[in-house]
């Protein structure tokens, strides 16, 4: 019985030797790539073994040359997937395989997304992101689409090896229409190359990018909350206190970065994240504003980053760190007053007044500000970046103090 036996399972396994290598193909190509590491592991030792083990049942010449390729191709095949996923330089992105993401439904317009990460009601176009990707990005498994940032379609990415979640965010470069692109791919890698080095509690944290066809993306730290534009209704004052602390750690995220020669450039209430939980403010999309600026339009309107551009962005001069400080002192304004310093009927009359005009003294919008918060909002919007604050430091400092007094205040109060 034991004889007939292995003579059918041998008659079996010399049937089996010609699929043997497509057998392996399949398996590295198709199955590998979705599989954990240990996982992987398993199954291809489980492969070599039964084609070993067919061989002790079929110990033949040809038996002996039938599993060399496939064992061949299962061992390469294993090095090459999971050598991806081996940690080294996250700069080195750029040179991986072609890859992709699981295209999901896209968020609906005006949709609130306070469980979304950074995420803001989509307010502009569709961006046309080919669903082309497999499985990964470098060492990140994509998991799912879960909505839009500024121009940035944003998706949840999970460590392969840690299971750590990531944010992953992907924008298209091949719209009809557009010009310079090659100029604005260009400045985009050549501004994100070092905000790696941008490690600081209230900076969303750059990890790598890249791009492919047609598509450029980053990953990023995850964590969870809302823009500040979420937070912002017009004609509605935010609470003075909750304004000068989102602002002031915005500052000292600033001063740090302006100190390594990192311009943020592109400082809007989209760009600013406020976390869940633990309420931490975090400024993100640091070395996208070439991206931002090139696709955010929306026939007509005028880009939301308008708004809050410098008097020497309009100017197209050359920026240093006090063009973000008059963003913020943009922002502060609105938040304490719920309208925006610089309005404009259309982009030509907005930046006009952002040139020249000064804007109505925020006490009269609201009287509940304090003079001194007017002063520093004042010192931010000074047109002549001379007279303005020198650096982002300086303005966190004198906000700091002045939080400080506050709460001495409200102390006191409650005593």
């Amino acid at each position: 019985m034991n004889n007939q036996y292995l003579h059918f399972m041998s008659y079996w396994f010399e049937a089996l030797i010609p699929l043997m290598s497509v057998i392996a193909c399949i398996f590295v190509s198709l199955i590998l790539p979705r599989l954990k590491t240990g996982a992987g592991a398993a199954l291809s030792l489980a492969l070599v073994v039964f084609f070993f083990g067919g061989r002790a049942l079929h110990h033949t010449p040809e038996a002996d040359l039938g599993i060399i390729l496939p064992i061949l191709i299962l061992v390469v095949g294993y090095l090459i997937v999971f050598a991806f996923r081996t940690p080294f330089s996250s700069w080195n992105i750029r040179a991986l395989s072609r890859i992709s993401i699981i295209s999901k439904k896209p968020v609906a317009q005006g949709e609130h997304l306070d469980s979304a990460v950074g995420l803001v009601p989509d307010r502009n176009r569709d961006l046309p992101v080919k669903d082309i990707f497999p499985l990964t990005i470098y060492k990140y498994r994509v998991c799912e689409e879960i909505g839009r940032e500024s121009v940035w379609r944003v998706f949840i990415g999970e460590d392969l090896n840690t299971q750590r979640k990531v944010l992953i965010k992907t924008t298209g470069l091949s719209e009809p229409g557009k010009e310079n692109l090659n100029d604005m791919r260009s400045r985009f890698f050549d501004e994100i190359k070092d905000c790696g080095l941008l490690t600081h509690p209230n900076i969303a944290h750059v990890e790598g990018y890249g791009e492919e066809d047609g598509l450029i993306y980053t990953i990023n730290e995850y964590f969870e909350g809302c823009c500040l534009s979420n937070y912002i209704t017009k004609g509605v004052s935010l609470p003075i206190r909750d304004a000068l602390d989102v602002i002031a750690h915005a500052s000292h995220a600033l001063d740090f970065a302006h100190k390594k020669n990192i311009i943020h450039k592109h400082i809007m209430p989209d760009n600013i994240i406020i976390t869940q939980g633990d309420k931490v403010t975090k400024i993100t999309n640091f070395g996208s504003a070439a991206v931002s600026a090139c696709l955010m339009t929306d026939h007509g309107k005028i880009p939301e980053h308008s708004y809050y551009m410098s008097p020497e962005q309009i100017a197209g001069k050359k920026l240093d760190g006090r063009s973000d400080i008059f963003s913020l002192g943009v922002i502060l304004y609105e938040m304490l007053t719920g309208v925006r310093p610089f309005e404009g009927e259309d982009l030509a009359t907005l930046m006009l007044k952002i040139s020249r005009e000064r804007p109505l003294p925020p006490k009269s919008i609201n009287p509940k500000i304090p003079g001194v918060i007017e002063k520093v909002i004042y010192k931010a919007l000074e047109k002549d970046r001379e007279k303005r604050y020198q650096g982002a430091g300086q303005m966190a400092g004198h906000l700091d103090m002045i939080v400080a007094r506050m709460d001495e205040i409200i102390a006191i109060k409650k005593k």
